[in-house]
């Protein structure tokens, strides 16, 4: 193909598809419906939304002629001498006649245009995840502070009177003997204590023990 066909017929596809749709031929509206089931406003409603305008005029030559029962529906197009042009039967497998004409009026505005389209969804807004539950705080615990004692000191709150050592918490040696070789009770060494009495009965205060004056 040459370039100057090429862009003959892109100019023509652009048109195309530019231009404006064409207005949709009028038809009168014959609504049947079981009982329950929504009314022909309904169906007027859904045609309406599909096509971008109401459609029907009682004075149109054409018709749609519906018929809703509680299995399906069908949908006619009838032309100006009353012959029907094209029909289409809708089932209801969820037997929902609400749906059901829902459906119906999509399948009239085909008939009208056959180029239509279906309404868009509403979208939903979105929702937001919920917050993840925020976790209580607690209040910061003291740390115990250590207990350190020496080794010749009792320890506070016990009745242990030796050091961490073994040995007496007042400072005494453990075997008795002071670094002086002394013991530590005041004994003289290879004697008897310093407050016992001379073995031969006198007082220790130097009197006599017959009683005869010093």
């Amino acid at each position: 193909m040459r370039p100057v066909h090429r862009l003959l017929c892109l100019s023509a596809l652009i048109a195309l598809l530019t231009a404006p749709a064409a207005a949709v031929e009028p038809a009168r509206l014959d609504y049947r419906a079981a009982p329950g089931c929504p009314d022909a406003s309904a169906l007027r409603a859904a045609v309406a939304d599909t096509l971008g305008h109401d459609p029907f005029d009682p004075a149109a030559a054409r018709a749609i002629d519906v018929d809703v029962t509680a299995e399906n529906a069908t949908v006619r197009l009838v032309d100006a001498a009353g012959r029907p042009s094209s029909a289409r039967v809708v089932p209801s497998p969820a037997a929902d006649c609400a749906e059901l004409v829902q459906t119906a009026g999509f399948t009239a505005a085909l008939l009208l245009d056959p180029f239509a389209l279906p309404p868009a969804p509403i979208a939903e807004p979105p929702t937001k995840p919920p917050m993840p539950a925020r976790a209580a705080r607690r209040a910061p615990q003291p740390t115990p502070r250590p207990v350190v004692t020496r080794p010749d000191q009792t320890v506070a709150g016990t009745n242990d009177p030796f050091g961490a050592d073994g040995t007496p918490a007042d400072g005494t040696p453990a075997d008795g003997i002071l670094a002086d070789g002394t013991p530590a009770d005041g004994t003289p060494t290879g004697g008897p204590p310093a407050d016992a009495p001379p073995a031969d009965g006198t007082p220790a205060d130097g009197t006599p023990a017959d009683g005869t004056p010093a």
